[in-house]
């Protein structure tokens, strides 16, 4: 295969050069045939020869015999005609009066020999063309120079067409290499061409599915050990449920049953969701319009939350509504689960984007543990194997804000707690109906 692509080049780059070196000579013959004019002093030399000459009218014998003595000397063919067309001698191939027999300046014999036909200026006519020796002699040294050239096309296409193809073989070499489970394996760009911003290209998309590969691996490793607790807890559950006969006791372990039931399904959804926006591909992608401040009071009336909306409005930024639920959802499960009440929501914005705050009275986040809380499954130092991880909550948050173009961030209270914000872009031209109609409020923090 590799092989078939280089000599495909190769023949392409001789293909063309030597095409190109054919019409540069028919080119040249064509231009000679209708440009070139003999030169002023073969004329007078030929005139002065012919001269030395015996009169054609009183000696033509003798006139023919010196001119074939001639002839033969100089190994050529020859015919002389008077100025009326009438021939006057004639030596070797036989040749049609002029002007017929004188098409152009150059003619050629019936054996390739090239010659000239031309008028002196005393009216004669002198046609003439090489002997054989001389054709040969020609016609050898014309084939040494063409194949000359034709030799250092090949010499010189080779190298171009090598190093296209070799770079080509190592851009191969590399996808097969990744293909076959090598994530490390990157190609080398050399050079500014076509070939080198495909190696870039290549090089990207390996970064990028590598990066994939490693985040999936390390939330499906994080997430089947996160799996093992609320499985076990179920199966105990499920055990004590079959040995309990007391009402009451069986209706608590089934409400912890579903409990547990419904961790497992939060937690397979996240895995799923996450895997599908970390590979670039959700189920519903749809960017639009969205009244923020509607979905803020759903949220926070679902999870029993303040919310603090300012005057002003309308709260409408550019955003997918299922995705943006779903993180105010986890903001607000998080604050929860490792913050304090009161928790509240509080709408602000600026002319180029609008930023949603979700703010509890909890401890906070550890100085040295904020660079990594948006992390999958990421558990604080001094945490216990079985104690609460941030899960895949806050990195889904992340996940999600960067899907619609936006950003979250974390800072601590001055008045101690947490504030997560989420900002999302705006909307150029504000809409006169919102996409999820809702009554916006606002209730004292």
């Amino acid at each position: 295969m590799r092989r078939r692509l280089f000599l495909q080049i190769y023949a392409s780059f001789v293909s063309v050069s030597l095409f190109t070196l054919a019409m540069g000579i028919v080119a040249f013959q064509v231009s000679i045939r209708q440009t070139f004019s003999v030169p002023e002093p073969i004329r007078v030399a030929t005139e002065v020869l012919l001269k030395t000459l015996p009169d054609p009218q009183n000696a033509p014998a003798e006139y023919r015999e010196e001119v074939v003595r001639i002839a033969g000397l100089m190994d050529i063919s020859v015919s002389i005609w008077s100025a009326t067309g009438r021939l006057l001698a004639q030596v070797g191939e036989r040749r049609r009066p002029p002007p017929e027999g004188c098409p152009s300046t150059w003619i050629r014999s019936s054996q390739g020999a090239l010659g000239l036909c031309f008028q002196i200026p005393d009216g004669h006519w002198v046609a003439f063309t090489g002997g054989n020796a001389a054709t040969r002699s020609w016609a050898l040294r014309g084939l040494a120079m063409l194949l000359a050239i034709v030799l250092s096309i090949a010499i010189g296409c080779y190298p171009l067409a090598r190093r296209i193809t070799r770079r080509l073989e190592t851009l191969q070499s590399s996808v097969e290499a990744f293909g076959g489970g090598d994530l490390t394996c990157r190609v080398a760009v050399e050079g500014q061409d076509e070939v080198a911003r495909l190696a870039e290209s290549f090089n990207a998309t390996a970064d990028r599915i590598s990066t994939l590969v490693d985040q999936q691996r390390r939330v499906l490793a994080h997430a089947s050990h996160e799996l093992r607790s609320p499985l076990a807890r179920l199966q105990l559950q499920i055990a004590l449920l079959k040995e309990t006969d007391d009402q009451k006791g069986r209706a608590q372990l089934s409400a912890e049953a579903v409990e547990e039931i419904t961790l497992l399904d939060d937690l397979i959804e996240d895995v799923l969701l996450a895997s599908r926006l970390r590979g670039g591909v959700t189920t519903a992608r749809t960017l639009q319009p969205i009244d923020v401040a509607s979905l803020c009071a759903a949220a926070a009336e679902a999870e029993g939350a303040a919310l603090c909306i300012p005057s002003g409005g309308p709260w409408i930024a550019t955003a997918d509504a299922r995705l943006l639920r779903r993180a105010l959802t986890n903001l607000l499960r998080n604050a929860k689960h490792h913050g304090a009440p009161p928790i509240s929501i509080r709408l602000a914005s600026t002319p180029a984007d609008l930023s949603v705050a979700v703010l509890d009275r909890g401890p906070g986040v550890p100085e040295a543990d904020r660079d990594r809380i948006f992390e999958p499954f990421y558990r604080p130092a001094g945490h216990a194997e079985g104690d609460v991880g941030v899960g895949l909550g806050l990195s889904l948050v992340a996940e999600i804000a960067a899907h619609l173009g936006g950003s979250v961030s974390y800072a601590s209270r001055a008045d101690g707690g947490a504030s997560f914000t989420l900002s999302l872009p705006r909307v150029q031209q504000v809409m006169t109906e919102p996409l999820e109609p809702g009554g916006t409020g606002s209730k004292p923090q």
